[in-house]
């Protein structure tokens, strides 16, 4: 299995539309086999979609995407687990061993497939409740 990791420096890229490199580990069970590091910065996502394809990556664990990036990599079947930080090292350990949550980013919680963000409620229906009352 191939798994990528956008990176800035030797953390987790925040954001992966903008990455310029990706570290790409192949693994075997939970035993990783070799890594290499690799340039994406080739303009457009849907170039980086078509790269990230033909070099046969299974899954991308990354920081925040977009929801354009996010749908044309599901749509090829790469598996993305996002709202993840930390360094690289640690986080590809833990992703070995099952316990990608320990990284997760502020605001981001476990769904199915991955991680989603979860966007909160505005609380002002209290005020606007008020507003709208009938004299």
């Amino acid at each position: 299995m191939k798994v990528a990791v956008p990176i800035w420096k030797d953390r987790v890229s925040p954001v992966f539309d903008v990455a310029t490199k990706l570290i790409i580990i192949d693994t075997y069970g939970n035993k990783e086999l070799r890594r290499f590091e690799i340039n994406i910065d080739v303009g457009e996502l849907h170039k980086k979609c078509r790269l990230i394809d033909e070099l046969g990556i299974d899954c991308i664990i990354c920081g925040a995407i977009s929801r354009s990036f996010l749908e044309r990599l599901n749509g090829l079947g790469i598996r993305t687990i996002y709202g993840i930080s930390g360094k690289v090292d640690k986080v590809i350990n833990a992703y070995l061993n099952n316990r990608t949550f320990e990284f997760t980013m502020p605001g981001y919680h476990i769904a199915k497939g991955g991680y989603k963000r979860k966007w909160k409620k505005k609380r002002h229906t209290k005020m606007q409740g008020n507003c709208r009352r009938r004299r």
